[in-house]
Order: structure tokens, then sequence, then C-alpha cells
């Protein structure tokens, strides 16, 4: 509800946490399968958030701001920076092929298997509110209105562009494949949270 009437931006991805907080403590509640998609949904969760804070505090310098409502054309004005944001939040509130996306899946899927249909109803009607929240701020900061801006957006270094591209095609990667030694490393992972395997 917080996400909903934010309009700080820094305080908008904060409220994010929080609800990404919850939703890894479901899926440790849910068995192994859930304790295998805390954990894998934990990391995921860990490079969006530092390519979201990243991508914001840069924004926020060109903008001269942190106000969402003042934040317009992104892609246009800072692209580098504007993709950071705009893939990250995507990323966050759990669009697929991103890997925030198949955690969440396997949340639920833990969540069907055990039985808990109310706690999985008030995961997806909170999944559900908080998607369409983000997702208009999303747009509005990519796309939207006339761009205002500090100063010249300068060119990216190489280190910077590292900052966006890598956590992007991680978090992409995984989405869509999972190494076995990755996984192999989250279920031994797993097995000492839980004493079994996923």
């Amino acid at each position: 509800v917080f996400i909903l009437a934010q309009h700080d931006l820094k305080r908008f991805l904060a409220y994010c946490s929080v609800e990404h907080l919850g939703i890894i403590a479901l899926g440790l509640g849910l068995g192994p399968l859930g304790a295998f998609a805390a954990l894998f949904h934990t990391l995921n969760h860990s490079v969006c958030k530092a390519l979201g804070f990243f991508s914001a505090g840069r924004v926020g310098q060109i903008y001269g701001t942190h106000d969402m409502r003042q934040i317009r054309a992104s892609l246009k004005t800072a692209p580098l920076w504007g993709t950071g944001l705009f893939g990250s939040i995507l990323a966050l509130i759990g669009v697929a092929p991103f890997a925030i996306f198949m955690s969440e899946l396997l949340i639920l899927k833990a969540a069907v298997e055990s039985g808990r249909y109310a706690a999985m109803a008030v995961f997806l009607l909170g999944a559900a509110t908080v998607f369409v929240g983000a997702l208009r701020h999303a747009m509005d900061m990519a796309w939207g209105g006339k761009a205002e801006i500090a100063g010249p957006a300068e060119r990216p270094s190489v280190l910077e562009r590292l900052v966006v591209v890598v956590p992007l095609l991680l978090i992409l990667i995984l989405g869509l494949w999972m190494p076995p030694a990755f996984r192999r490393m989250l279920q031994a992972a797993c097995a000492v949270l839980t004493g079994g395997g996923s």
C-alpha cells in the first residue's frame, strides 16, 4: 500500500525491500522447495536492488531530484541509467523472464504442494497490487512527459556500463536457465536450512 502512494524513488525501492523480505519469509515456511525458492529469491533480489539503487542514484543526480513525478523520459535523457532503473523495477515486480519471476513461481508451486492456499492468495493479491502501482511509476519515469534535467548527462564510463549491464544479464540468464553447479549450491544451502534436499 505504501508503494502505491510513494513518490520518492529511493523510498520506493526501500518499500520494495519490505515486500521481498515478506516473500522470502513466506518461502522459508513452505518446506524444502519453498526454502530453495527463498534462497534463490534472496540472491535475485540482492542483484536487482543493487542495480536499482545504483541507477536511482545516478538518475537523481541527472534530474536533480528523486521525486518520481519529476523524472520523465529517462530512457531518452539517460539511456544507460534509465534502462538500469526501468529494468530493475520490472525485475523487482516479477516480470518474466527475469529471475525474480522464476523464484516467485517456485514459491507459488511450494504453496500449492503444501496446501497453503490462503497464504498463496494473500501473496498473489499483494504481488498484483505492487505490480500495478510500480509499473505505473516505472512507465512514467521511462517514457512519460518532457524531461527536465539539472544538467547534461555525462557519457557513462566503461565501469558504469558494467554496473548496469552485468546485473541485468545475470538476472535475465538466471530467469531463463539455472546452471547445474548453481542449482547444486542452492540445494546444499537449502539442506543446511531444512535438514534435507529440495
